[in-house]
């Protein structure tokens, strides 16, 4: 493709791969954590939602004589140190357990919770122990009412001793036993030698008795538990054993009255357990905050230097690695998630309050992000440990501790971009570890699980690094930083991508090959970039690749379509001198894909696909939605909800009605998007130094802009470049020189549509416009604009229509910026040697206005002009060059009187060679 487009590398949350992608960091749910101490409760006490969660520290808690309530929607947590647990006994008193069906008491890991001479009233309980401590076990001279509960994990669910118990509505499964009824000898475990025995009376109803691991009801007695109407796992009803015979999973060993059972599971309505996990959300490569320590004032007052996101080149530069993608400062540290870039541009801000609103709304008990140091290796971030200001913290051990408090003991992963390859590794560690339960479900979005191409471009060219979706980062800064940083290495498409994904990443437009295998394209990227690091590379996806998900996580992906991507980069000389300044390159473009990922990287092995056409998102939501801010779209959050509302752990869980709810939501289907249907574009560029800016019919602008009001004040000149993508489906670009830059604007071709085109001239020198209508890779058709003389003054304009019409309409341009148009230029024209002096002449007229100074510099152009008449002078254009390099970037009307002197004595010097 001809004058091609460079692709921007948004590899995370603003897409980029060395920019600052989706941003998110460490953030705690606000809630007021109770730490219980002492050791015992002697007057009526209330424990409340807004106090919750509970710690048990102290190794028994007892109530005496009073009554403990616990109010809808509490968390408690036994603590477990050196092995010790933690155990409550309720000692002539009372338990109110008040849970609803939409805010149950939650209790994990208590040693147990017994009950002496006193009486619970248990409703909507979840209990689970996981390190297999005791539910209500036991119940001693004491009486229970349990409804709507479900007791799961636990060494055992119910024990009883000398007591009544009637429950009702419960599920007891997948515990080591089931009820425990002691007997009267003194041998029974259950036995306390000051209270006397009288048998105990259990009524168990309408319930669930299932899974057990070794028996369901274990009678040590002779009085005959009341365990009818139950079901068992089977319409056979249980299974009986006697005392010698060994034991059997979900059997009844001693006298039970369990005629008649029930032939299917009761219905329960809402379950505790149906809804919903707490959620650990994993953001994507450089989406949190890092800092550098600092003290002022001799080291007494401690402060921090925000490196990321940037606001000066040093910032960057403090962050670059060495060779072996170790950091050269090892008290850098990773903070808060960037909920807007600069205080202006938003990342994950919207996406952050929605998890906050499901928290206040009870649909989840808590949430979590976990920011890292991107720079870092996956296995590392995973593995390792993650610095912060104060101190250390471990994925896993939040992971563990976030499963704790959850409501039903596991955690649903959400990942973004980079954070889905962040929490593969995780799940790969855990279920090395036996501790893959922690995690009911992984909800990847825009995941490149298999690479993209696009990090080729990062980190071979710096090219278009991405700050938020808005923020282009200086090309240069970015390239170092990219070139030693193993993260952005385990983004390059994998072995496993050539089988999946057909077609170069890397191309030739000469007579070399092109590069179709993992072994060319790892040979190539050792050649020039980091090659230990590329080997690196290859062992973290040998491995990760073929990892398979165990089967009790539910796993669902989303994936963003139908936007411009790049599936590949094409080079315009040999593999030998690719890299080199002189030779161009360009992207292979697709439709399939986000803007960043392609779409078969984002669905491989990643569980059922959800696909969202993003134009469509885009003209819906009036506003450009890419892989950069895929999270922030209102349909993308709907489809999160509905999908972490229906734990896949539930009883009840049903997948089918989950896709059947997906699909109700517009732009959304189920299953990977349609590969044949590529999209068709326009897409206009411009090339020296000009910037350009398309605007729809309703006003909308696509092209480069002012830093929003509000953003930080303190950025150094030159770092960073803002630009807009206002118009739905559109997208701006920009690669090569990052002082005058090849700008493109991608735009939907839509039929009918006609775009308003607007350039802009930011030096002196000539510029090329070109159009293009593109579908995928292959041109369809094109027009250029070339050797158009350019000044700072200048104001060109056209039209571009989509579908079928001409897109070779007139370029108007204004050279001098005085409202008039001076040269109406048609297709394929070429630099005039005289109309490139004639703006000059009209130039120099608008910087030194009616002057005698003005008078002479216009007489020795005209004579310039007439020895050009008479061939008595070459040609210019290595002359024009030159200027433009001298001239560089400059906008008359930002220009100070010193500024516009030196470009008067530019233009000085250039005559001069001609006189």
């Amino acid at each position: 493709m001809k004058n091609t487009i460079q692709h921007i590398l948004h590899i995370l949350c603003a897409g980029s791969i060395v920019g600052l992608i989706t941003f998110t960091g460490m953030i705690n749910v606000a809630h007021a954590e109770t730490q219980i101490n002492s050791g015992s409760i002697t007057v009526d006490t209330v424990w409340t939602k807004e106090n919750s969660p509970y710690i048990i520290n102290t190794p028994q808690l007892t109530i005496s004589t009073s009554t403990l309530t616990i109010e809808p929607g509490v968390n408690i947590i036994g603590s477990l140190l050196n092995n010790r647990w933690r155990s409550v006994i309720v000692n002539d008193g009372r338990l109110n357990i008040l849970g609803t069906a939409e805010e149950p008491v939650v209790i994990r890991d208590l040693g147990s919770l017994s009950m002496y001479r006193s009486q619970a009233n248990v409703s909507h309980l979840d209990m689970s122990s996981r390190r297999m401590g005791s539910g209500l076990s036991f119940f001693d001279s004491s009486r229970g009412y349990v409804d709507s509960s479900i007791f799961t994990e636990n060494n055992s669910a119910l024990g009883l001793d000398s007591s009544y118990v009637e429950v009702k509505n419960v599920r007891i499964t997948d515990n080591n036993e089931g009820i425990e009824v002691a007997g009267p000898w003194p041998q029974s475990s259950f036995r306390d030698p000051n209270l006397p025995w009288h048998p105990s009376t259990v009524l168990i109803s309408s319930s669930t008795i299932t899974n057990q691991k070794y028996l369901s009801i274990r009678n040590e007695s002779s009085f005959p538990v009341q365990v009818q109407n139950n079901w068992w796992g089977s319409t056979d009803g249980p299974t009986t054993i006697t005392p010698y015979e060994n034991y059997i999973p979900n059997a009844i060993l001693g006298p039970a009255e369990y005629s008649p059972w029930l032939l299917k599971e009761p219905d329960f309505g809402p379950s505790p357990l149906a809804c919903c996990s707490s959620i650990l959300f994993l953001p994507g490569l450089e989406a949190t905050r890092l800092y550098k320590p600092d003290t002022v004032l001799f080291g007494t007052v401690p402060m921090a230097n925000r490196l990321w996101e940037p606001n000066r080149n040093d910032d960057v530069r403090k962050l670059f690695l060495d060779s072996n993608g170790s950091s050269t400062d090892n008290t850098i540290y990773a903070g808060e998630p960037i909920g807007k870039a600069l205080g202006v541009i938003s990342i994950y801000g919207s996406f952050m309050k929605f998890l906050d609103e499901l928290t206040q709304q009870g649909v989840i008990g808590e949430w979590k992000s976990f920011g890292y140091d991107w720079r870092k290796p996956i296995a590392e971030v995973v593995a390792g440990s993650t610095l912060r200001a104060t101190a250390s913290e471990s994925l896993i051990t939040t992971v563990e501790d976030l499963a704790s408090r959850s409501r039903t003991g596991k955690v649903t992963l959400v990942a973004h971009s980079n954070g889905g390859l962040v929490a593969k590794y995780l799940v790969k560690t855990l279920a090395e570890a036996g501790k893959e339960k922690l995690i009911d479900s992984v909800v990847s979005v825009a995941v490149p699980y298999l690479g993209t191409p696009q990090a080729i471009l990062g980190i071979l060219h710096g090219d278009n690094q991405s700050i938020a979706g808005g923020l282009i980062l200086k090309q240069s800064v970015a390239k170092q930083l990219a070139t030693n940083m193993p993260g952005a290495y385990s983004l390059i498409p994998s072995a496993t991508y050539f089988s999946k994904v057909f077609g170069p990443t890397i191309a030739f437009a000469s007579t070399s090959a092109p590069i179709t295998t993992a072994s060319a394209q790892d040979s190539f990227m050792s050649l020039h970039a980091n090659g230990f690091l590329m080997n690196a590379a290859e062992i973290f996806h040998a491995i990760l690749d073929p990892f398979t998900w165990p089967a009790t996580i539910a796993r669902w992906a989303i994936v963003g379509w139908g936007n411009k991507t790049a599936k590949g980069i094409v080079y315009s000389k040999a593999e030998s001198s690719a890299t080199s300044t002189s030779s161009t390159y360009s992207p292979a473009i697709t439709s399939m894909g986000d803007g960043t990922v392609v779409a078969p990287s984002a669905t491989y092995n990643s569980g059922t696909t959800t696909s969202i056409n993003l134009p469509l998102v885009s003209s819906i939501e009036h506003r450009k939605i890419d892989h950069s801010n895929i999270l922030d779209s209102e349909n993308t959050k709907s489809a999160i909800k509905k999908i972490i509302t229906n734990n896949s752990n539930a009883p009840g869980y049903d997948a089918k009605a989950i896709e059947d709810a997906l699909v109700k939501i517009p732009s959304v289907t189920i299953g990977e998007p349609d590969y044949s249907k590529e999209s068709t574009f326009l897409v206009v560029s411009t090339h020296s130094p000009v910037n350009i800016h398309v605007y729809d019919k309703n006003g909308n602008h696509t092209g480069i802009a002012a830093l929003p009001a509000g953003a930080d004040e303190d950025i150094e000149d030159g770092l960073l470049t803002y630009f807009e993508q206002n118009i739905p489906g559109s997208s701006f670009e920009s690669h090569g020189d990052e002082n005058q830059p090849e700008n493109y604007i991608s735009l939907p071709d839509n039929s009918g549509e006609k775009y308003s085109v607007i350039i802009q001239g930011t030096g002196v020198g000539e510029f090329t416009y070109d159009v293009e209508r593109i579908r995928g890779d292959v041109t369809l058709s094109s027009v250029e604009y070339a050797g158009l003389p350019v000044t700072p003054l200048l104001v060109a304009s056209t039209t571009v229509s989509g579908g079928l019409q001409s897109t070779t309409t007139t370029l108007n341009l204004d050279v001098d910026g005085n409202g008039s148009v001076d040269i109406q230029a048609k297709a394929n024209s070429t630099l005039d040697p005289i109309v490139f002096f004639e703006s000059i002449k009209k130039t120099i007229l608008q910087l030194l206005g009616s002057s005698k100074d003005a008078d002479g510099f216009v007489r020795r152009i005209n004579r310039i002009e007439d020895l050009f008449r008479k061939n008595k002078l070459s040609r210019i254009d290595g002359s024009v060059n030159t200027l433009k390099r001298q001239i560089g970037s400059k906008r008359l009307t930002t220009l100070s009187q010193s500024e516009k002197d030196d470009i008067v004595n530019m233009i000085n010097q250039f005559l001069a060679q001609f006189e």
